[in-house]
């Protein structure tokens, strides 16, 4: 969550070796200009969830954060955002991460 997320995608989609996925909640892709896609993690799938209302980690970055993975070459990109969600989380974004994690 938030800072977590931040982490989870700069360090799992420059792992050299493939992942079960990524998962982000409120979270965005920090220092994107010193970030490098790893070849292995090109078709790692990204699950990252975002309140609309995030008034912390604006749902902007989150969008932006998408934007650029996906043309850097990540394949497999979901984002999902809540509606009047702030910096928090939510029973159905809590649902919809658990189902994500069981696929």
């Amino acid at each position: 969550f938030s800072q977590g997320g931040a982490v989870s995608l700069f360090t799992g989609l420059q792992y050299p070796h493939a992942l079960g996925g990524v998962l982000c909640m409120s979270g965005y892709l920090a220092a994107q200009e010193k970030f490098e896609l790893s070849p292995a993690a090109a078709a790692t799938p990204v699950a990252h969830f975002h309140g609309s209302d995030d008034p912390t980690v604006r749902i902007e970055w989150a969008r932006r954060s998408a934007e650029h993975l996906r043309a850097a070459g990540v394949k497999e990109y979901a984002l999902k955002e809540y509606e009047s969600l702030g910096h928090s989380a939510s029973m159905e974004e809590i649902a919809d991460v658990v189902a994500w994690l069981q696929t």
